[in-house]
């Protein structure tokens, strides 16, 4: 049987040209090639037993039919599908009017308007239906004109009683039998459909398994966005990574994407966006989104388009993937690096330095060393000793600095309570045998009960560190010097301020005072080491250090740390 159908197929469109069809479309070419054999062989048959009978009256009309459906035939192996089933039906249908008109209507040929008509609606198909409506509306005009009028093109031809009775029994099978084949070759259609449609089903169930499984399996969640009602469907995955619940996010319009996106990515992702949509390029973003907490989040935002034929966007769908882990990281990594080419530059700068401080003082105390044993007088001696203890005592509070350089870069933050006030007064006392420290008034007017929670150690470096340098730098011209620190909290800051009036800095140079080994000129005092600390250990404190001066009039150094609530005024 397999063999016999292939055979037909191929005999009615060729064996290239049947490969190339779709399923249904050469399902109904191989219908008609059928029924395009049925009517040449009725055909045939009825020639013959017409001439058997020496009724030669119908012969023409079945001749013709013969003739149409082999030209029918012709027309389907080219591929002209449409044509062959119209040049079949309508000379069909007229030939069945003008054989109506002819013969009484006992015969039953009216039976083949309405397998002509099932005819019309099985070939061509939904797709093609307003063909078959064409038809249709043809069957029923004619069969208006030979039922209802009395318009002949031939005389009728006399019948007997045996004759009508055999017409409308062949009438009957032969119609019967042809509508037959057309519903049930519908009722194939229709149980190949429902085939494939399960086929399709569970493919489609399946890999929306396999798609949902993937998206699970990922760190992303789907958007699909409707152009037409600017709706953008967020998959529960997304609404839980915005800190959501499942149902309370599903559908946004685009103003809440625009609210939710950081103001410093808006406009790159508007951009992106808009890009993509009229342009075709690549929709990829990294930006961020705000939770519901108001906390923000990065994503990396990627998505692809459907255009229509005119260019016109339709939707687009998307992922975005919580990559805020990837960014900390990232900003970890920047920020160990700029720490790693700071460190590196300093240290250039650092043993530059370093060698010839150190070497300096040494070298110097070689050559009172060598003045002191060409020497006999006590009084030069002692002179000489007195100079070298200033030398060892500069080169000491040298080391002193590198050390707390040293110790700032590589111990973590201990905090602890620390009393300003008392912190101070240890200061004070371990400053009073500084050079000039007794020329100095030095006030502390920090409130006794000011408490801040802080590395002890290294506030006191940076305070001393001030202090020092107030005293360094006192104005020898002035009849009395002072120095003064007062301190508040204010805004979980406490705010210290170290207040002189020395020599004062030229405004010029005030930007450059915290700088490794900065020295104003070649009659600065110290290592220029001393407020780069102070700098460097106030930042590691998460706070800052400013400086307010004028040249000859003072300085007012200002030192913010977090701390405490409470509230004291500056005195």
């Amino acid at each position: 049987m397999e063999p016999l159908k292939l055979w037909l197929e191929n005999f009615y469109l060729g064996k290239g040209k049947r490969l190339q069809l779709l399923v249904e479309e050469r399902q109904r070419a191989v219908l008609t090639g059928h029924l395009l054999l049925l009517a040449l062989f009725t055909c045939v048959f009825y020639t013959f037993l017409e001439i058997g009978i020496g009724n030669l009256f119908y012969v023409p009309f079945y001749t013709t039919i013969i003739l149409i459906s082999v030209g029918s035939l012709l027309f389907l192996r080219f591929g002209w599908f449409r044509l062959a089933k119209l040049t079949f039906l309508i000379p069909i249908v007229t030939i069945v009017a003008i054989f109506t008109s002819l013969e009484k209507h006992e015969t039953g040929l009216y039976m083949y308007f309405i397998a002509c008509s099932l005819c019309a609606f099985t070939l061509f198909g939904y797709s093609q239906k307003s063909y078959a409506v064409f038809v249709v509306l043809y069957i029923l005009v004619l069969f208006g004109i030979t039922y209802l009028t009395d318009i002949r093109l031939f005389e009728p031809v006399p019948m007997t009683e045996e004759y009508i009775r055999s017409s409308f029994i062949s009438n009957f099978l032969i119609s019967t039998l042809t509508s037959v084949v057309m519903i049930y070759y519908l009722m194939l259609l229709d149980r190949r459909s429902k085939k494939r449609l399960v086929v399709a089903a569970d493919k489609l169930k399946e890999s929306r398994k396999r798609f949902e499984l993937a998206v699970l399996g990922s760190n992303g969640g789907i958007w699909d966005w409707n152009a037409g009602t600017r709706r953008i469907f967020l998959s529960p995955k997304i609404a839980i990574m915005l800190g959501y619940r499942i149902n309370e996010l599903q559908y946004v319009d685009d103003d809440w994407i625009v609210k939710n996106i950081h103001p410093d990515d808006l406009e790159d992702f508007t951009n992106t966006f808009v890009n993509h949509v009229k342009e075709k390029t690549l929709f990829s973003i990294e930006c961020r989104f705000r939770r519901k907490n108001g906390e923000y989040l990065w994503v990396y935002d990627t998505g692809h388009a459907e255009w229509n034929s005119d260019g016109k966007v339709l939707r687009m769908v998307g992922t975005i993937t919580d990559i805020t882990k990837r960014k900390e990281a990232e900003y970890i990594l920047r920020e160990q690096k700029l720490m790693l080419e700071k460190t590196n530059n300093e240290l250039d700068r650092f043993v530059y330095s370093t060698s010839h401080d150190l070497r300096a003082p040494l070298s110097s105390i070689l050559g009172l060393i060598n003045i002191a044993q060409m020497s006999d007088d006590p009084k030069e001696l002692t002179s000489l000793l007195d100079m070298m203890k200033v030398r060892v005592d500069n080169l000491n509070e040298f080391i002193d600095e590198i050390i707390d350089y040293s110790r700032n870069s590589r111990l973590e933050i201990v905090k602890n309570e620390v009393r300003l006030f008392e912190l101070l007064e240890e200061i004070f006392e371990n400053l009073q045998y500084y050079e000039n420290y007794h020329k100095m008034t030095i006030k502390n007017n920090v409130p006794k009960d000011l408490v801040l929670h802080t590395d002890c150690g290294r506030l006191k470096i940076v305070l001393n560190n001030l202090l020092v340098n107030a005293i360094k730098y006192h104005n020898p011209e002035r009849e009395q010097s002072y120095v003064t620190v007062g301190a508040l909290e204010k805004d979980s800051f406490t705010v210290i301020e170290v207040e002189d009036n020395g020599i004062g800095i030229d405004e010029e140079i005030q930007p450059r005072i915290f700088d490794m080994f900065f020295r104003a000129s070649e009659k600065s005092i110290g290592s220029g080491l001393g407020l780069y600390i102070a700098r460097e250990m106030t930042e590691k404190l998460d706070g800052e250090i400013t400086v307010r001066s004028q040249k000859s009039r003072g300085s007012v150094f200002t030192v913010k740390v977090p701390a405490g609530n409470s509230e004291h005024q500056i005195a």
